[in-house]
């Protein structure tokens, strides 16, 4: 009977000893998976992070031209007006020239730039 009883008990030590070490090893898969599923994520959130920035950097571009082409219509604009404004005043030495030096405006439609004194 003693014998048997510890034939027994080394089976059931075996036996336990296997259970753990089954146990031990699906706790290491699972601790690998849980490490892969955070790389995974770490990954995911890094390129998001990228795309972002991506996202960030075309906007600004777009954003600088589009600052200078209204730049660039607007020298044009003022070059245009200064152009006619020196074309209708050529010769005509009435103080269009002194209006345009101190950053004046040109407040009539008239061809001439004294008709509207005339009124």
């Amino acid at each position: 009977m003693v014998w048997k009883s510890r034939k027994s008990e080394k089976v059931l030590d075996s036996e336990e000893e296997e259970e753990e070490e089954e146990e031990e090893e699906e706790e290491e898969e699972e601790e690998e998976e849980e490490e892969e599923e955070e790389e995974e994520q770490q990954q995911q959130q890094q390129q998001q992070q990228r795309q972002q920035q991506q996202q960030q950097q075309q906007q600004r571009q777009q954003q600088q031209q589009q600052q200078q082409q209204q730049q660039q219509q607007q020298q044009k604009q003022q070059a245009t007006t200064l152009s006619l404004l020196f074309l209708r005043g050529a010769g005509d030495n009435n103080g269009w020239e002194s209006t345009l030096r101190s950053g004046g405006t040109l407040l009539t439609n008239s061809t001439r730039p004294d008709e509207h004194l005339k009124a």
